[in-house]
């Protein structure tokens, strides 16, 4: 066993554990993880202590961690949520890349820049950090508000620019325009292609093979990545940067029914890829290229974050959204993106320039994700000292998508037979996928994956149901529920006497206890048998009637 332990392996440990960490303490300060990351990589590196090195290694799984990064948000990519809100959507994002990259542009040439510098510090600051707002709007309950709802959207669009921008710095040349021009044609042939690839594939193979897979979670799973990793070495092959195919792979997915339980299971593997890309781009900083325009770069990033709220407001308000609508959505999106980041990354190692614009770009990203975390926890009490200066008008629906609806885990017999009751505005949350082409073809609504997982109910949106019914009888869920579901009349399941009596001590408004139901009505048959023959004919044919009646 001697020399298992190698350099390289020490340094992966140190930097995962560090990273975990210190990750841990920021979130609970309601802070971004990718800042633990990145100072990660920071204070390990040659900047501070000089622990760990950019190992080929590290290098490595830092490159498939921007990948699955990019496959990441292509699952959570189901352009058909955001079809009524698509033309104003497209409108505000163009206009607010072009209007966004003017600023930092005319701002950063004050500065004295080179025009080459300038153009990627200008590109790479025009996207909002997508993990960070999508987390931040998830905790204090506003993704599913209409200015949550905007955001997401623009996020959406700004993730193809992206994709768009990361195929853009990996072209040879970009010190001349018709080179440029070329690089992008080139680019946008190639992406057409994987895309029209991609897009049959999500018609006419997808759905099919992850039916059929989706009833083992390990196989679902693998699956997954088996068609991440297809993509990934087409673009290889066609010589794009494997980031592309990535997100095209997860855009194909994340068009599905199974979207949000594959999300799930990808989750915990790409924040793990993130831990190693952000720590390695830290890896890469010293003190000399982040002191070295350090005053330039709060300068800049106090201006972006005004400047884009203003844009924002503006483009939003544009689209006839009211004042209150328009200003939550717009200072939701003040920060520099993890992406600034990646393309400050990419731009280094491909030449274009040097490590003080990384080191200027960093500052900026961290910055403004730290300020932007607290903007975005009291968004609603920095638009009551705005109104004031602000036109009024309604909130434009400043409510979930569902509201007052009830909401039921788990879909079985007893479900099934009741369903009619229950009226239209029901949600059904279940991970069988058999269950959910029924669901499908009675028109139910429904979401396939599992509820212990807490995207998945807040998708559900069970903080604003009236009623939250469970038929799996696991504690953890029935938990859950109780934890989630604010004012809803809650009915949960449990295996004994002893399960209901703790659910009912947590809140339950009723309790199911199917084996101990059984054994009271069977007690009762087993007495009327024995002392009332006559009783025990008219239980007998009171449960056929009943039974013939649900049958029917």
């Amino acid at each position: 066993m001697k020399g298992l332990i190698t350099p390289f392996s020490a340094d992966f440990a140190i930097l995962i554990l560090v990273a975990t960490g210190l990750g841990f303490v920021l979130h609970k300060f309601n802070q971004p993880t990718i800042v633990a990351y990145l100072l990660t990589g920071f204070v390990l590196g040659p900047a501070v202590f000089g622990v760990v090195g950019q190992s080929e290694f590290i290098a490595l799984l830092s490159e498939l961690g921007l990948a699955f990064l990019l496959f990441f948000l292509g699952i959570e990519m189901n352009v058909s949520e955001l079809d009524e809100l698509l033309k104003p959507l497209i409108r505000i994002t163009a206009l607010q890349r072009l209007m966004q990259i003017s600023v930092v542009f005319a701002v950063v040439s004050w500065f004295g820049f080179d025009f080459l510098s300038v153009f990627i510090i200008s590109v790479a600051t025009v996207f909002g950090a997508t993990p960070v707002i999508v987390k931040l709007l998830n905790d204090t309950g506003d993704l599913n508000t209409l200015p949550g709802r905007i955001n997401v959207g623009v996020l959406v669009f700004q993730d193809i620019y992206v994709v768009l921008l990361l195929a853009l710095l990996s072209a040879d040349n970009l010190t001349r325009v018709s080179t440029i021009g070329f690089s992008v044609l080139k680019i946008l042939g190639l992406i057409g292609a994987i895309g029209g690839l991609a897009y049959f594939a999500s018609r006419f193979v997808i759905p099919d093979v992850f039916k059929r897979v989706s009833r083992s979670q390990h196989a679902f799973f693998i699956h997954g990545l088996a068609w991440a990793f297809l993509f990934i070495t087409l673009s290889e092959l066609l010589g794009l940067p494997i980031e592309i195919g990535a997100f095209l792979a997860g855009l194909a997915l994340g068009q599905m029914q199974f979207q949000g339980e594959l999300k799930e299971r990808v989750r915990p593997l790409t924040v793990f890829f993130m831990v190693v890309f952000f720590s390695s781009i830290g890896l890469q900083l010293s003190w000399e290229n982040l002191v070295q325009h350090w005053h330039e770069a709060l300068i800049t990033g106090g201006l972006l974050m005004v400047g884009n709220a203003l844009i924002m407001y503006y483009l939003i308000r544009r689209e006839s959204f009211s004042p209150k609508t328009s200003f939550i959505a717009a200072v939701n999106m003040t920060q520099a993106s993890e992406f600034t980041l990646v393309a400050g990354g990419v731009a280094v190692q491909q030449g274009y320039v040097t490590g003080d614009i990384l080191g200027f770009l960093s500052i900026m990203a961290l910055v403004t994700m730290i300020l932007s975390a607290f903007i975005i926890n009291y968004n609603r009490e920095l638009y009551d000292y705005a109104s004031q200066w602000l036109p009024p008008g309604d909130d434009d629906g400043w409510v979930n998508r569902r509201d007052d609806h009830t909401v039921i885990v788990g879909f079985d017999d007893t479900v099934r037979s009741l369903l009619s009751r229950f009226g239209e505005n029901t949600l059904i949350v279940d991970n069988n996928a058999e269950h959910v082409a029924e669901l499908q073809a009675s028109n139910t609504d429904y979401l396939y994956g599992d509820f212990f997982h807490e995207e998945m109910r807040g998708e559900a949106d069970v903080e604003a149901a009236s009623l939250v019914i469970s038929v799996i009888p696991s504690m953890l869920i029935s938990k859950h529920v109780l934890r989630d579901a604010d004012d809803a009349t809650v009915i949960v399941k449990a295996m004994n006497e002893d399960e209901a009596a703790e659910l009912y001590e947590m809140g339950a408004d009723y309790v199911i206890v199917k084996e101990a139901v059984m054994a009271e009505r069977l007690g009762d048959l087993v007495e009327a048998w024995q002392s009332d023959p006559a009783g025990f004919n008219a239980m007998k044919h009171d449960e056929q009637r009943r039974v013939n009646e649900v049958a029917r």
